[in-house]
């Protein structure tokens, strides 16, 4: 009986990790709006990635902001323009492709607060 308990720990052990899941990776902005300030992101997503989360809160007091994510073949996946006095909450999924990910933001004569952040 006793040579069977450090069997079944390797056993447990090796079913502990190989079920462990990569944790989410956040990039994105989290700053103040003046006007004509803007941003621009690149996320490398690898072939690993199954979905991508776009999510964040944009308050804006003055002026318009554009937001814009482009997906790795270069198609806009999402993009919105919020216009003041407003705030804009923003949570979208998104089907992964391998490669390079765009997250951009401008400001024409916006005024706020922009915490938008990609998950990987």
């Amino acid at each position: 009986m006793k040579r069977y308990i450090p069997s079944f720990y390797i056993v447990l052990i090796i079913l502990m990790i190989s079920c462990e899941k990569e944790s989410y990776v956040s990039l994105g902005f989290n700053s103040r709006i003046n006007n004509g300030s803007g941003g621009v992101l690149t996320a490398a997503i690898s072939n690993t990635e199954q979905k991508i989360i776009l999510k964040g809160t944009i308050v804006l007091t003055e002026g318009e902001l554009d937001i814009i994510l482009t997906d790795s073949n270069g198609v806009i996946v999402f993009s919105g323009t919020i216009i003041a006095p407003d705030e804009l909450q923003i949570n979208e999924e998104f089907s992964a492709s391998p490669g390079n990910w765009k997250l951009e933001y401008v400001s024409n004569k916006g005024v706020g607060k922009i915490n938008l952040h990609i998950f990987k």
